[in-house]
């Protein structure tokens, strides 16, 4: 597999490098890196690194000081596609590879390929500039909880940007909504039904990284009481077997409903520590829609997530007073 990895813009652009299988680039600003671009001020002296292998083509953010981002994306270490952008400093680069599979890449590795960003409010929001303003509060079992309306920023666009901060699955019921097509064979949260069963009555487990059009999806079961994200360190298949064990009753035979927003919405909202931690022990937060307004998003997390929105450019807000008009209304 042969790779270039040319500059496209900056101060050093038309400079390109080339890689065979199993050699590695570093792009900084000193003389130690590979291709140096040594006049943009803004990258660190070794930024990131690009490794070539048989197989494929990695990146990984050498833990640089203002960050590497793949198709518009914030990264720490992704699968590399032909024709991807990669933005560093105020340098961008593109990748040109020859021979590459993709399908084999990603079987033979725990990355994946990220997609280019085409919603500005999400461009916006990767940047940190997307100023939606929220209202925050602290809840009875000491989880953060903050409430945005989807005008400001709509769902699909703040379930991508909690991508990009943890690993986001997704519950979703398809007899509740018309989304799109979900991977098959379906992981049904309620296994022990039979197939047939299962198909009228069971959420499904969904992993983003395997599932095409997984923001349209959300859009879709949006306001339907069909969906909730699960922000969690655990990676999905560790996830899925914990979830099912709160979905299902001690015997394993009958269904408690934490998997629809209405009712885990109300268990976060208002029980103890020790209930909430029982529900979702492997889980830092859950993203879903307000039962009581469709219109706002829900986002519960243990405390030290829920400032990390903070990097996308949503900031909390207390509730506005009433004005001087609206006092004068609610009196007559």
């Amino acid at each position: 597999m042969r790779v270039v990895l040319q500059v496209v813009d900056g101060p050093h652009k038309g400079q390109h490098r080339v890689l065979h299988a199993n050699q590695i680039l570093r792009v900084g600003r000193s003389d130690w890196a590979e291709l140096s671009c040594t006049l943009d001020e803004s990258l660190s002296r070794l930024h990131f690194e690009v490794k070539s292998t048989a197989d494929g083509c990695e990146l990984t953010d050498l833990k640089s000081r203002n960050g590497t981002r793949v198709n518009g994306r914030p990264i720490e270490r992704v699968l590399l596609r032909d024709g991807d952008e990669i933005e560093a400093g105020v340098s961008r680069f593109r990748l040109g590879v020859s021979g590459d599979n993709p399908a084999t890449a990603s079987s033979k590795s725990e990355l994946r390929f990220v997609s280019p960003v085409s919603d500005p409010k999400l461009a916006a929001g990767l940047k940190g500039r997307l100023a939606a303003r929220c209202e925050k509060s602290t809840l009875p079992c000491g989880w953060t909880l903050i409430r945005g309306k989807c005008d400001d920023a709509g769902p699909a666009v703040v379930a991508d940007l909690l991508q990009q901060l943890a690993l986001l699955s997704l519950i979703y019921d398809p007899s509740r909504a018309e989304g799109p097509e979900i991977p098959q064979p379906p992981a049904y949260l309620f296994d022990h039904l039979a197939p047939e069963a299962a198909a009228q009555v069971s959420p499904v487990f969904l992993d983003p990284a395997t599932t095409p059009e997984w923001s349209a999806l959300v859009e879709a079961a949006w306001g339907k009481d069909a969906f909730v994200g699960l922000l969690s360190a655990a990676s999905p298949d560790k996830l899925l077997p914990a979830f099912r064990k709160v979905c299902c009753a001690d015997n394993g035979e009958s269904v408690v409903g934490v998997c629809w927003p209405k009712i885990l919405g109300a268990v976060v909202r208002g029980s103890t520590a020790r209930i909430v931690d029982t529900y979702l022990a492997d889980v830092q937060g859950v993203f879903l829609e307000d039962a009581d307004d469709p219109a706002s998003w829900l986002l519960a997390s243990r405390p030290d997530w829920s400032d990390k929105l903070l990097k996308f450019g949503i900031s909390s807000r207390p509730p506005e007073p009433a004005t001087v008009p609206d006092m004068a209304a609610i009196k007559d």
